[in-house]
């Protein structure tokens, strides 16, 4: 029987597989997923990588050629991806970053005369986000958890008939967020 190891009291399920590395794949007619997770340093910390893709798009697309359906609804694609590593610098003490980046593509290009007039033909947005961690937990049971986040989203390519290019923009923000917290000791009679 394999028993896991003593881990740090703020370690998360969502953290990272701290025993040994593993894998996981998930295919179905719509997407394709996977997690790699695992430790390191002697199993004070961990890593986990993930990525989803939709095949959504090319169902569609496949569909509207099959049947030479020219009402077509948009096609759209999905993808993300997500990093994470963490490290317990002592029992109480925990460092980590956190990376996800997201994609999301529209096409409704087909048919254009069908679509009225100035609809939105096809657009692209990507999303990346990059967080910090720190979290301190004392012996006398108090808690700062720190963590601040810089996010970028890119606009672009949002095109219409008429026009052309609608929309193509950056976007930018940066966060900082600090917990204080402390467990009261529960009295009994």
């Amino acid at each position: 029987m394999v028993t896991a190891p003593p881990q740090s009291s703020i370690s998360r399920p969502d953290d990272g597989n701290r025993v040994k590395p593993s894998g996981r794949v998930q295919a179905a007619l719509t997407g394709l997923a996977g997690v790699v997770d695992g430790p390191f340093a002697k199993q004070r910390g961990s890593y986990l990588v993930s990525a989803r893709k939709s095949f959504l798009g090319y169902v569609v697309r496949r569909f509207n050629d099959q049947f030479q359906y020219t009402n077509n609804p948009p096609v759209i694609d999905v993808a993300d991806f997500q990093s994470k590593v963490v490290h317990d610098l002592s029992k109480r003490n925990q460092v980590g970053i956190n990376l996800i980046f997201g994609n999301f593509l529209y096409d409704r290009n087909r048919d254009r005369d069908l679509l009225g007039i100035e609809p939105s033909l096809s657009g692209k947005t990507q999303e990346l986000s990059a967080q910090r961690l720190l979290e301190f937990h004392a012996a006398t049971k108090p808690v700062l958890a720190d963590a601040s986040i810089r996010s970028r989203t890119q606009l672009s390519e949002i095109q219409t008939s008429m026009t052309g290019r609608l929309l193509d923009e950056q976007r930018s923000q940066i966060g900082v967020r600090s917990d204080l917290s402390y467990q009261v000791r529960k009295h009994t009679n």
